[in-house]
């Protein structure tokens, strides 16, 4: 049976998941809507979309979809998911975060309780092939049981380039009016990514710094989190001289039998079995917007859980608000 999918919004993200959308068998792409029509125009020109609209209300009354692609900012994806489940949709993928509040969040989720739609976050960070591999390192128990982790995610992109504005404003302007910036809209996926691979985890500390004078909110993080037998360090900073403009990640984990280390374009096992692997983070990005949306599809056809619900996303946000307290941005 084919999936009827409609998407909302057609900014920079969403070429990205239009990508993931065609690449899934049984899936239609049958509208698509932004308030910039021209720019929903060349979208679904370049993905063969039959429909355009400048509504979301206008799209899902007429195109009849099956499933809705929330890609829109932050403070329209509870209405919109409102909108879905009035159309008693089958399913609808929201792009992370589900609110910018806390309390927002756990609200929107509140309003789903007996819905017959199910919702999915679009976090796709964990979807990552290197991710996956550390994953399958894990659970196999090549390292024994996790004790420790570091996790650094440095770049360039806030520091000026002479006369041009910073690479990752002219990449993403929204964030130079973010109050809220470095752990809402970056480090939240690697609060995920950390679930995924270690599970629950709380805060322990959090310091927030903004280095740069062009974004409004915090750029610098050093975070400290914990569970009951592991525990471990992030550091970030988007303003960090030497590095390349897009954040980069090391992630080092220590176990009782060995360690794994993703450094740049390797990944390597140590232990009783080592093993040095490539990294491909060009290719790995848009990999991971393919396999969150299959796994979006697979469970929807199949009737399992997501791996990323609202209320699974719910602890991440919780994480969020947590560090954003201790770190004295209430």
């Amino acid at each position: 049976m084919t999936l009827r999918v409609a998407l909302a919004g057609a900014g920079m993200v969403s070429r990205h998941h239009l990508l993931a959308w065609s690449r899934v068998p049984d899936v239609e792409l049958v509208a698509i809507a932004d308030p910039d029509i021209e720019a929903a125009k060349q979208r679904a020109s370049q993905f063969s979309i039959p429909a355009v609209f400048a509504d979301p209300a206008e799209m899902l009354a007429n195109a009849t979809p099956d499933a809705l692609d929330i890609a829109t900012p932050v403070d329209t994806h509870g209405a919109l998911i409102e909108l879905g489940c009035s159309h008693h949709l089958t399913g609808i993928l929201c792009q992370k975060p589900l609110a910018s509040s806390l309390d927002d969040a756990r609200e929107i989720t509140r309003r789903l309780e007996g819905e017959s739609t199910r919702v999915m976050i679009h976090e796709n960070w964990r979807f990552r092939p290197h991710f996956q591999q550390i994953n399958e390192w894990l659970h196999s128990e090549s390292i024994g049981r996790p004790r420790q982790f570091l996790l650094n995610v440095f770049s360039s992109g806030l520091l000026p380039r002479g006369d041009e504005a910073p690479p990752a404003l002219v990449r993403q302007p929204f964030m130079a009016k973010m109050p809220r910036l470095i752990v809402l809209e970056l480090l939240i996926h690697h609060l995920d990514m950390l679930q995924a691979l270690l599970g629950p985890l709380s805060v322990r500390s959090a310091d927030l710094a903004r280095l740069s004078d062009a974004v409004m909110g915090e750029d610098t993080a050093t975070i400290v989190m914990a569970a009951d037998d592991v525990f471990g360090t992030i550091n970030a900073s988007l303003s960090a001289e030497g590095y390349p403009a897009r954040p980069q990640d090391y992630l080092q984990i220590i176990g009782s039998g060995g360690r794994i280390v993703l450094n740049g374009a390797r990944l390597q096992l140590f232990g009783d079995t080592p093993l040095k692997l490539g990294v491909d983070h060009d290719q790995n990005y848009q990999a991971s917007y393919d396999a969150a949306i299959r796994h979006f599809v697979d469970a929807l056809a199949r009737g399992t859980p997501f791996a990323t619900s609202p209320t699974d996303h719910l602890q991440i946000l919780l994480q969020v608000a947590q560090i954003y307290e201790l770190g004295g941005a209430e």
